[in-house]
């Protein structure tokens, strides 16, 4: 299933981004899968990462769930190697 990362600008107050968090855990369903929130403080930005068959289900699922969003863009993940005793 593809992820997808949805960007954020909001205010770095808590009470923001606890509110973002909830939003984007409420944006799941049978369809979309809430991964992650990812905060860069220094940047007032909220990144906030799903799994979903389509970016169109996954929008639908954020607007049903009120989680506004500056961007969204499609994740390509490469997983850490795993190698031991590797820098």
């Amino acid at each position: 299933m593809p992820t997808f990362v949805v960007e954020a600008y909001l205010s770095i107050a808590a009470e923001a981004l606890e509110s973002a968090r909830a939003r984007a855990e409420r944006a799941a369903s049978a369809d979309v899968r809430y991964v992650r929130t990812t905060i860069l403080g220094d940047d007032d930005t909220c990144l906030h990462t799903f799994e979903a068959p389509s970016r169109e289900l996954l929008e639908q699922a954020m607007r049903d769930a009120g989680l506004e969003h500056d961007r969204i863009a499609e994740a390509i993940e490469k997983p850490a190697d795993d190698r031991k005793g590797t820098r």
